[in-house]
């Protein structure tokens, strides 16, 4: 089966789409029966130069700084995205560039796309939608990135033989949402995603680990939320949960927040300055993925009441490391999690406070939730998430 797929989300800072793409490269080139290249924006990259590229997005820096300390970077970066004549100038040179790179290749090639848009006609494409967030919160992006989402993915879906769905709650807000026919209800398929062999046997770090010196910290003893910082991951509300925790808990459990700046961060970081002793929220900036599995098995408990979500990596990936997980109880996190996690209405901050509470103090409680969590989490893996997309790929025939 000859198969080219979309590359240019396998960068660093890697997202959660760069992660899949990655996962079903790296699942694909390992098998005898697949024939795979990457389409990036510059080049498509054969098997040999597509293995060289997952190498590379596997040596990342280890980075720690805090995300006060990237702030005035990170402001420059969002008023370029924010530009909706670059925007729009980066997407039609894009554009040109991929139909380029496509029409060389012979028409037996399946073409999937990742990451929502891909161009071109190609009888045999397959798209991945990971969620609907453009329409369902639309408040909590940037404008240009909504505009370029509500112009853009209703061709790339019209244009698809096949779409790939990361759950269920992303397959009925698809069909809710008029961007698909109902008729079209049988080419919609989902593929629960995987997780990350760093994740896989997770081990206890030392207390005199360099991470834990720099920050202050002691293994099992604080909570960790992680993912980028913007309005959807809900932080604002996980802080004020947080800050009404007794200052005996708060003294004792830390909250660390591991993730870069995405955007609408600046309500975020004015309320963590006002946090006072004891309660203490220590932000870490972007930090490498080797490092995350670290961070996370020697967490208490993870903490993710992100407002909405196609599919919740995080939370399962914090599973596999046997930490208890504390997540919003609507969506594909409840899908997700099922009933290995403690659920939370995330606009809540009494709900998300009581459940951390409950975590810090009924121990019977986190061992029963990480126990649940780890046979939940060995339902997935990225094999099998490759192995149900190749079955996708196999009704083009």
């Amino acid at each position: 089966m000859n198969i080219v797929i979309g590359v240019d989300s396998i960068k660093h800072p890697m997202s959660g789409v760069g992660v899949y793409s990655y996962e079903l490269c790296k699942q694909y080139i390992l098998r005898d029966d697949v024939n795979v290249v990457g389409l990036g924006r510059y080049s498509i990259f054969d098997r040999v130069e597509l293995e060289e590229k997952l190498r590379r997005a596997r040596i990342e820096p280890w980075l720690i700084k805090g995300a006060n300390r990237v702030h005035f970077s990170r402001v420059l970066i969002n008023r370029l995205k924010s530009s909706n004549a670059l925007r729009r100038a980066y997407h039609s040179t894009s554009k040109l560039a991929a139909l380029k790179h496509l029409n060389k290749l012979d028409q037996s090639f399946i073409y999937h796309v990742p990451n929502f848009i891909g161009y071109g006609n190609s009888y045999k494409k397959v798209v991945t939608i990971h969620d609907l967030s453009h329409i369902d919160c639309e408040g909590m992006h940037p404008p240009s990135r909504v505009k370029f989402m509500r112009d853009q993915l209703s061709d790339s879906i019209a244009s698809a033989r096949r779409i790939i769905v990361d759950s269920e709650f992303t397959r009925e807000r698809l069909l809710e949402s008029g961007l698909i026919d109902r008729n079209r209800e049988n080419d919609i398929f989902r593929v629960y995603l995987g997780i990350r062999d760093a994740f896989s046997a997770c081990q206890p770090a030392s207390e005199n680990s360099v991470f834990f010196e720099h920050f202050c910290l002691k293994p099992q003893n604080y909570f960790l939320a992680l993912g980028t910082i913007e309005p959807r991951k809900n932080y604002v509300r996980l802080v004020r949960a947080y800050s009404k925790l007794p200052q005996s808990v708060a003294l004792q459990f830390p909250l660390v927040i591991c993730g870069a700046l995405g955007w609408g961060y600046e309500a975020f970081l004015e309320l963590v300055a006002s946090i006072k002793p004891p309660h203490r929220v220590v932000l870490t900036g972007h930090v490498s993925q080797a490092d995350i599995s670290f961070l996370v098995s020697n967490a208490l408990a993870f903490v993710y009441p992100s407002i909405y979500e196609g599919f919740g990596m995080p939370v399962l990936e914090a599973m596999k490391c046997g930490v208890p997980v504390i997540t919003s109880g609507v969506g594909a996190t409840l899908e997700v999690s099922s009933d290995a996690a403690l659920h939370v209405d995330p606009l809540s901050v009494e709900e998300i406070s009581d459940a951390m509470m409950l975590m810090s103090s009924s121990e019977s409680t986190a061992k029963d939730y990480a126990k649940k969590g780890t046979l939940r989490s060995s339902e997935f893996s990225w094999g099998q998430c490759a192995a149900e997309t190749l079955d996708v790929y196999k009704t083009l025939n």
